[in-house]
């Protein structure tokens, strides 16, 4: 009885597939990897460039249909040493006509240890899909000009308050000792916010907080306000409790519309 397999296999010119290096019979060759194929499968074309002379094929019990249901010409089966990093497996291959690319379906995969993060990893662009991607990229903030302008951005229709209660007596604290070393960093970094109108400076003020600064990964700093010992202390916070989904679902009546969370 001839089994009938599915290829679901569909194309995005857009974007690239995704590819894996295998080498059948010692020939080295890219798979596209298509979890909608039941089977693995190489073109007629690539069966000879791998095994040359060699075109000894089983007669396939299955056939293969494409995702709109055509049929594929199946000219047979062998099995072939698959050698994938440092493994050796034999596994099924199945021949069809034609030069289409070779698929690396759900057969293989269960079989083949893939090493997924170099599979997804992100590539630099070839020099020919450079202008395409450039001019793509042109585009984008000729059109949205804000989002990618230089400097600080803002928040659009909200403002933020800071409600103190009114018999709080107001906390001043001078600022803190720095280690040598940070230094320069520290004053080139409040340099910096002062330009970008992060902060400004001001001849009194009742309030004040020592500034942690923080060392990130690249060595330069980040500065932070310790407001914990200053204004934290006598904010206002809104303590209502917000609502749980199953509290709100039970409110609702019989013939309310439900909307997934």
């Amino acid at each position: 009885m001839e089994d009938t397999y599915t290829m679901y296999q569909l194309e995005d010119t857009k974007r690239k597939p995704y590819l894996v290096s295998v080498k059948l019979n010692n020939t080295e060759i890219n798979m596209e990897i298509d979890t909608g194929a039941s089977v693995s499968v190489i073109s007629q074309e690539t069966c000879k460039q791998v095994f040359g002379s060699d075109n000894s094929l089983e007669k396939s019990p299955c056939s293969l249909r494409t995702y709109t249901g055509e049929k594929i010409d199946v000219l047979g089966k062998r099995n072939v040493t698959v050698i994938y990093n440092s493994q050796s497996v034999d596994l099924p291959i199945t021949v069809v006509k034609g030069t289409g690319p070779s698929l690396m379906g759900r057969d293989w995969l269960h079989k083949l240890q893939l090493n997924w993060k170099s599979i997804f990893k992100i590539e630099q662009l070839s020099h020919n899909q450079e202008p395409e991607k450039d001019k793509e990229l042109q585009d984008l903030l000729r059109k949205y000009p804000q989002v990618f302008k230089e400097g600080l951005g803002t928040l659009k229709g909200t403002k933020a308050r800071i409600y103190v209660d009114k018999d709080a007596t107001p906390k001043y604290f001078k600022a803190r000792l720095v280690p040598y070393a940070l230094k320069e960093k520290i004053e080139k970094e409040l340099d910096r916010l002062e330009k970008g109108g992060n902060i400004e400076k001001v001849e009194f003020s009742e309030w004040a907080a020592p500034i942690v600064p923080i060392v990130k990964p690249d060595k330069s700093v980040r500065i932070c306000g310790d407001y914990k010992v200053t204004i934290n202390q006598v904010s206002k916070l809104d303590n209502y409790p917000i609502p749980k989904p199953n509290d709100l679902y039970a409110t609702l009546k019989v013939g309310d519309k439900l909307f997934p969370s």
